[in-house]
């Protein structure tokens, strides 16, 4: 990710980063998949999206929202809003959203959906690593 952010634009922005809400799989202590939020996931995309309205738009309403294209982080953001303003006298949509698959975690492969003590059942010797 640091490698596809610095390449994106050479003048200085700021980057706000967040996690996904707690996802079913999360809930359950598996990897990988593409589950959806849970109760407590979907409190703190409501939460990150109060900060972001009074935090980060208020002051720079020039800003964009991005999120791999797993469901856990869209329902994340799905609560910021994204709203025309006019912003150094141009149009611009705030926060519009983007999903990029550079952002996708790494697919854990024949252990996806594999909770870590059903790995180390499968494969005790790939678990060690």
């Amino acid at each position: 990710i640091a490698s596809f952010v610095m390449n994106l634009h050479t003048a200085p922005k700021t980057i706000y980063l967040t996690r996904h809400g707690q996802s079913e799989y999360n809930l359950s202590q598996k990897i990988g998949g593409d589950s959806a939020l849970t109760q407590h996931g979907r409190d703190y995309a409501l939460a990150l999206a109060n900060y972001v309205h009074s935090n980060i738009l208020n002051n720079k309403p020039r800003t964009r929202l991005w999120t791999s294209t797993l469901k856990r982080t869209i329902e994340t953001g799905m609560h910021i809003r994204n709203e025309e303003v006019v912003a150094d006298g141009q149009k611009w949509i705030t926060m519009r959203p983007r999903r990029w698959h550079a952002l996708d975690e790494i697919h854990a492969g024949i252990f996806d959906g594999k909770t870590y003590q059903e790995i180390e059942e499968i494969d005790p010797e790939e678990f060690k690593m």
